[in-house]
């Protein structure tokens, strides 16, 4: 993706991961009309979760919750 061959280390030498086995949020095969099917995620204990994307990909719609 990033167009030439990654060198060297990638993460930082003095860096620990702080996440840990553990499941904190588990949400297995979501779904919201026809726009999004079987979407699943797991958060462990210590991690974040951002979703981004393009325009039109299904960001906004993983958010909604139907009525």
């Amino acid at each position: 993706m990033i167009g030439r061959e990654l060198q060297g280390d990638y993460y930082r030498s003095d860096f620990t991961p702080s996440s840990q086995k553990e499941a904190a949020i588990t949400a297995t095969n979501l779904k919201y009309k026809e726009e999004l099917k079987s979407v699943s995620i797991t958060l462990k204990k210590g991690e974040s979760l951002g979703v981004g994307g393009l325009a039109s990909c299904g960001m906004h719609t993983l958010g909604k919750q139907d009525q």
